[in-house]
């Protein structure tokens, strides 16, 4: 029978309790919101239209939480228009908000008939669902499901914001 002694034992209880105790603060981390705030026609030629589209994304935590990524589709006036990637990695601060710039491109056969829509009735608002996910680096949180439906300004020109292409 081998013997343990007192000391070792209790190193080594110190390591696993100190080991766990690093999880503890990301036990009960909310989701991140996301929220998709305007969206603004970029260019518009005959190949398809470019939009900008501005996300909010907001961190509901008392940790900052960095963002690796994600992917959206966007949904305008009931006809998917839209898939957008965010590309480029970013942290949201404890209890803040970041607002990212995602510019995508709208489907040639598509953009035509939401453009005269569009023009023809001078709305300056859009229906919107927006769905995707956006990846999390916080194990916990992982990778975070979006599904926001709502309504959202047409702008002409966006303010500045953080970039990212599809």
């Amino acid at each position: 029978m081998q013997r343990v002694s007192i000391p070792r034992y209790a190193a080594a209880l110190l390591l696993l309790t100190s080991l766990s105790s690093c999880a503890l603060p990301y036990r009960d981390l909310e989701e991140p919101r996301v929220q998709l705030v305007s969206v603004a026609p970029q260019q518009i030629s005959f190949s398809g239209i470019k939009l900008l589209c501005r996300l909010r994304i907001d961190n509901p935590n008392d940790v900052s939480i960095l963002i690796k990524g994600g992917q959206f589709d966007l949904e305008v006036e009931g006809t998917q228009i839209a898939h957008g990637v965010l590309v480029d990695g970013f942290t949201v601060v404890a209890r803040g908000s970041e607002l990212v710039d995602v510019v995508v491109d709208v489907d040639s056969g598509r953009s035509l008939a939401l453009a005269v829509q569009l023009l023809s009735t001078g709305e300056t608002e859009l229906d919107y669902a927006l769905t995707g996910y956006v990846d999390v680096a916080i194990g916990v949180l992982g990778r975070v499901r979006i599904n926001e439906t709502g309504s959202v300004p047409l702008t002409g020109e966006p303010a500045s914001g953080r970039g990212s292409t599809i």
